[in-house]
């Protein structure tokens, strides 16, 4: 089932929860079933549909969801929240995109902006809203432990949740674009329509060096990386993990020896 729910940003900072979590333990107004989908509406001054969520959990007492006080807009609003149950909804995708705003919803078969939980039975509006999410089809490794066949044999990659974040990710284009940083390549110049906005994002900084507490700065921490190229950051050379820079080096002097190889024989 997917249901549409309102989010009041002046209430909550559910975009540096869902950055900083990956989740939310949201209120549970709806009959909600695990694994049901769930688009946030944001209301004023937002007024448009911004995440993706799936419900990962249900009837969670206020007693053992996750400390979120630091995101709620004063005590007194936070103290209300207590005594009720709660649902923990994950981010699966995050757009700002105007063509989500209520006057396109109300277009495409949405009767009023939500007050309370709504389920989505129009098929045309369902359609539309996911029309405009990825469903994370840009993060191709998107588990921790992704396992895939190259040449007969069995490999392992492991992303950490800050590359799957998709907040995270949405800053970090923002600021870079979707250019691959070590390679240069960019899927839209290549493969025209289809590869537009299609990239990954790595992590700079090693995950032995990140404590729990750590926050994630998207301009710092991340950078847009090609599949291939977010391949061989994951890879270990020579007994390490190669840089973004030192992988960067390592196709420049690859090319340098092809082109003097090809110089040479065409002296030959």
């Amino acid at each position: 089932m997917e249901w549409i729910i309102s989010a009041n940003s002046k209430i909550y900072n559910h975009k540096k929860a869902f950055k900083d979590h990956g989740y939310i333990d949201w209120k549970q107004k709806g009959k909600y079933k695990i694994g049901d989908i769930i688009f946030i509406y944001c209301t004023i001054p937002l007024k448009k549909i911004m995440y993706k969520t799936i419900v990962e959990n249900i009837d969670i007492p206020f007693d053992e969801i996750t400390d979120d006080k630091e995101y709620w807009e004063g005590v007194e609003v936070y103290e209300k929240a207590k005594g009720v149950v709660y649902s923990r909804i994950r981010l699966l995708d995050f757009v700002d995109n105007s063509l989500l705003d209520l006057e396109y919803l109300k277009e495409n078969g949405l009767k009023a902006a939500p007050q309370s939980p709504l389920k989505i039975k129009n098929e045309q509006l369902l359609q539309y809203i996911e029309s405009y999410f990825n469903n994370n089809d840009h993060i191709e490794i998107s588990n921790q432990n992704t396992e895939f066949l190259h040449e007969g044999s069995l490999k392992t990659i492991k992303v950490n949740k800050y590359e799957r974040n998709p907040i995270a990710r949405h800053e970090c284009l923002a600021k870079y674009g979707t250019r691959c940083s070590v390679c240069g390549m960019n899927f839209e110049e290549i493969y025209g329509d289809i590869g537009a906005g299609f990239i990954h994002v790595h992590h700079i900084k090693p995950l032995n060096e990140i404590k729990e507490d750590y926050k994630i700065n998207p301009e710092t921490d991340l950078i847009p990386v090609c599949p291939n190229c977010h391949s061989m950051l994951h890879r270990k050379y020579e007994g390490k993990y190669l840089r973004v820079e030192e992988l960067k080096q390592l196709i420049k002097n690859r090319n340098k020896r092809k082109v003097k190889k090809n110089s040479v024989n065409k002296d030959l």
